[in-house]
């Protein structure tokens, strides 16, 4: 049943915000992905479990994210420490028939059955809602963002506050230690994430006289929660005395709290704040978070930082936060822009210049100011005390700069921004962090609406936001410069920023209003090694950079602690990436101030480390897979690597591959451009992803062409024409095949003949030209017998069985089929006798044998479940078309959902066919 109430205690605590188990679901909330993970396993859950892999894993928040990725559960040790399974189907019961989770889907009904059956309990995240819910048990429970409960813990404190200004009564303490048993619990799930609240919580509870403290830097301990039998609290009211004016104190045991001193009625009120944009659209978490923390009843003072790169729209927020809160603040808003990056000739602004600026607006005579740096800081801070002002400090250069202009005073709020996080702030003076990155697609596309209207083209505006990488200050530019443009102007407008990036992203007017020169002031602000670092960082082709490949592509290993703390570079997990502008920036400076052959070299690196990694985590994927070289011959850089690891290699990696491919070919590095576009065939035959298969496999062939190197061409048509063939798109599959069987001959490759001859035969076959089909598959087996390529005829044996049993001639294709298992079988392919014994059961279906085909089909289904998921569809298919046959109608349906749901992760057009199935 569904609770308005908070997890256990002991599981709030193992699924704190700084435990992996938390960060993982987080992540994949974050990316807008779904998953299920059960949180610990036994030996008596497996009757609940199906499918997947068996794994033996460490667990990090990276891997979770990845297996989001996927269909299927992610199965945890009891320690919450390992995985031990992925891609599961839970198959729990009917118990809990009647919960309401069938309402929310599949992931959320199963789930949730599963807690009630097992007692184990299970998070799931929902890609629909953006939710993370917990089943344990009969109840569930939402986890709310990190956001949410770090305004629940103000909330409470605000509240406990409220309270300690009250007259102390024992219903006032019995509400207190509601109040603190509540804080205490959002803490533990906070975990570190808390500490800026935890020393709060527990001097609020001396002042109540509650044994309710606990060390503030270990929010995670659980906390005394013992209250007197008899609780009492000692107050007396005082007067206040001196300059501050008149007001009343309440002192309970150490703890003192008084009321707003009066404000003289002469006292300057400056209001200096920016007028907000008239185009702010989206960042509503941000925003709330600012304000929040402005709007908070607090002892301490309210103090944010706003980070993010050059151009995010870090001063837009603030001032828009800031214009929302102005009640708050009746005595005036300071601000200052500290410039540190307006130009090439901006400088670091001096704190003493600001301190005197602000001390005169406040009403401090000129002549009355002291001479030194501390003297100015006292002097502002003594007339803060007076008043509720807020301080906003833009474009900040470091936590040192901001630390003299800190009001430090509870009744005044402080909003910093600047491209560093600023973190001993956070660290030292409580600030709370907001860190900006670029906009959602929908909030670009709305900042793009607010300038060209709300009847413009929705295809143009989402493709201007892309080019534009979600850059706030890209956007504006664009949008600026599209205002007004007909449709026709404006989709010149598009091409032109496609074409020339960075220099259609100006106003020609206006030479601050360009994404170069953002990106400029901050590069120009860096440290000469670093900007190196930054330059060469630029010259890497993907998205992510791991870091095994950023010391592929420097030589060494870089250090990218500053550009981190700059916001130049993104850590993602364990990978570095850079904005898609910052990247064509870096690219720039790096044509500009590297020479060609150092550049060069920088991707030659890149290529090489591409090359033996892939091929080596190839070889561990699919040993039988035939290669353009042999291992031995690429012996060279080769890694001791496990099928787990290779795939998993190969999902973070693959993008990063293709792009560096694609600048081999555009920068003249042919011969690597093709080499590595060979090196991951085994991950694309086996794991399908054929529009990168394709985007790669182009691209290599283009660079053999432009060699001249035939028998390269021949294996990269053979992979092409597969990718078409299992895509339906039979006339290009026959394009590139035939190209690859004359290819192979010129070059007197025997074996590669007999793999073009063996997939041009399977494309004749799926288009029922049947005579054709057998003879290329007759023609590959006696090419891969000159080659003396067993495993090559071991395959062109299983199809020529297939062939006969298509033709009706079902003797001869069962002692094929049998004779390839028996070849398979003796080479140790447990992938390849899965297809020879899967052929086998389907003419055993055809012959009428149908109890001997499900048996052969299941022994299929266990080895596919382990190592072939893409086989294991067609498997679940052919198996319930023979259990239709022994009227298992329900195991038949249930095999053609599994099978369905594969050829749906894939992309496989046979799922339009199974569903139309299953909808009869």
């Amino acid at each position: 049943m569904a609770t308005d109430g908070e997890p256990p205690s002991r599981l709030r605590t193992a699924l704190a915000f700084d435990e992996p188990v938390r960060q993982g679901l987080e992540l994949v909330r974050a990316e807008g992905l779904g998953i299920t993970v059960v949180l610990g396993h036994h030996d008596e859950d497996e009757q609940w479990l199906a499918d997947g892999r068996e794994l033996d894993e460490p667990l990090n928040s990276g891997e979770i994210l990845r297996a989001a990725h996927h269909d299927g559960a992610l199965v945890l040790s009891d320690g919450w420490d390992r995985i031990v399974r992925e891609r599961v189907t839970l198959r729990p019961g009917t118990v809990g028939a009647s919960r309401d989770t069938e309402a929310r889907g599949t992931r959320h009904d199963s789930a949730g059955r599963y807690a009630e059956q097992t007692g184990r309990p299970v998070a799931v995240v929902s890609e629909e809602r953006g939710t993370i819910t917990l089943y344990l048990g009969d109840e569930e429970f939402e986890l709310r963002d990190k956001k949410a409960l770090q305004g629940q813990v103000r909330d409470v404190l605000s509240a406990l506050g409220t309270l300690s200004r009250q007259v102390p009564s024992e219903p006032n303490l019995a509400r207190a230690h509601e109040l603190f048993t509540t804080a205490w619990g959002h803490l533990a799930e906070l975990g570190s994430e808390g500490r800026w609240a935890a020393t709060e919580c527990a001097l609020l509870a001396e002042s109540f006289g509650l044994d309710e403290h606990r060390d503030a830097e270990d929010p995670e301990e659980p906390p005394s929660r013992s209250m007197p039998s008899s609780p009492t609290v000692r107050g007396v009211g005082n007067t206040l005395q001196g300059g501050m004016g008149g007001g009343t104190l309440l002192q309970a045991q150490n703890i003192h709290v008084s009321t707003v001193p009066q404000r003289p009625a002469d006292v300057p009120r400056p209001q200096q704040l920016p007028s907000p944009s008239a185009h702010f659209v989206g960042r509503e978490k941000d925003l709330a978070r600012v304000v929040s923390v402005l709007t908070a009843e607090s002892t301490t003072p309210p103090v944010c930082v706003v980070d993010g790169a050059p151009g995010s729209g870090k001063t837009a927020l603030a001032v828009q936060a800031a214009w929302k809160v102005l009640d708050r603040f009746p005595d005036g808003v300071l601000y200052a822009d500290l410039g540190t990056f307006r130009g090439p000739t901006a400088r670091v602004a001096d704190p003493a210049e600001t301190l005197v600026r602000f001390l005169r607006d406040l009403g401090a005579e000129e002549s009355s100011l002291p001479q030194d740096l501390d003297g100015l800081e006292a002097r502002y801070r003594s007339l803060l005390r007076e008043r509720r002002c807020l301080v906003v400090l833009d474009d900040a250069h470091s936590a040192s700069q901001v630390r003299h202009l800190m009001p430090d005073v509870p009744t005044c709020g402080l909003v910093v921004t600047g491209r560093t996080a600023m973190s001993g702030l956070v660290a030292r003076r409580g600030a709370t962090p907001v860190h900006l990155s670029s906009l959602v697609r929908n909030e670009a596309v709305g900042l793009l609406t607010g300038f060209l209207g709300v009847e413009r083209d929705g295809t143009q505006l989402r493709t201007l936001a892309e080019l534009c990488g979600h850059h706030p200050l890209a956007l504006c530019i664009a949008g600026a410069s599209g205002a007004g443009l007909p449709p026709n102007e404006l989709a010149a407008m598009i091409e032109r920023i496609r074409e020339r990036r960075l220099d259609g992203l100006s106003d020609p007017l206006d030479p601050e209003a360009s994404v170069r020169a953002a990106f400029t002031a901050s590069y120009e602000a860096l440290p000469p090694d670093q900007r190196r670092t930054f330059r060469i960082a630029g010259l890497y082709p993907g998205p992510t950079l791991s870091e095994q490949a950023a010391e592929a592509l420097f030589g060494y290993r870089p250090d990218f602690r500053w550009l981190e703390s700059t916001n130049l570079v993104e850590r993602t997990g364990c990978d570095h990436q850079l904005h898609a502008l910052l990247r064509t920036y870096a690219k720039e400076r790096a044509i500009e101030e590297e020479t060609i052959d150092e550049r060069r070299a920088t991707l030659r690196r890149v290529l090489t480390w591409f090359l033996h990694t892939a091929e080596s985590h190839d070889q561990a994927l699919a040993p039988w897979r035939p290669r353009w070289r042999t291992p031995e011959q690429a012996h060279e850089g080769q890694l001791d690597t496990t099928p787990t690891e290779a795939e998993r290699w190969f999902e973070r990696e693959i993008e990063n591959l293709a792009a560096s491919v694609e600048a081999a070919l555009d920068q003249g590095e042919h011969e690597l451009a093709w080499q590595v576009a060979l090196a991951p065939s085994g991950y694309f035959f086996s794991r399908k992803p054929w529009a990168t298969w394709t985007r790669v496999q182009r691209a290599g062939l283009e660079a053999a062409r432009h060699l001249g190197d035939r028998r390269a061409q021949a294996w990269l048509c053979d992979g092409l024409g597969v990718a078409n063939r299992e895509q339906g798109r039979y006339v290009d599959a026959l394009e590139y095949l035939t190209e690859a069987v004359t290819r192979f001959a010129e070059a007197g490759d025997s074996e590669g003949l007999g793999e073009a001859q063996l997939h041009l035969a399977q494309v004749h076959r799926d288009t029922k030209d049947l005579d054709e089909a057998r003879k290329l598959s007759d023609a590959a087996l006696v090419s891969f017998e000159a080659a003396g390529a067993d495993h090559g005829g071991a395959r062109a044996l299983n199809l020529i069985g297939g062939v006969h049993a298509e033709l009706g001639e079902l003797r001869l294709a069962l002692e094929h089929t049998r004779l390839a298992a028996e070849v398979f079988t003796a080479l140790g392919d447990e992938h390849g006798r899965a297809w020879a014994v899967n052929n086998v059961a389907t003419v055993l279906v055809r012959s009428d044998a149908y109890e001997e085909a499900v048996d052969a089909f299941y022994e299929v289904v266990e080895v596919r479940e382990r190592i072939d998921r893409y086989g294991l569809a067609f498997t679940l298919r052919g198996l319930a078309d023979a259990l239709d046959h022994l009227g298992r109608e329900d195991e038949a349906r249930n095999c053609r959902v599994r099978a369905l749901a594969i050829f749906e992760e894939i992309g496989d057009p046979r799922a339009d066919r199974l569903r139309a199935s299953l909808d009869r």
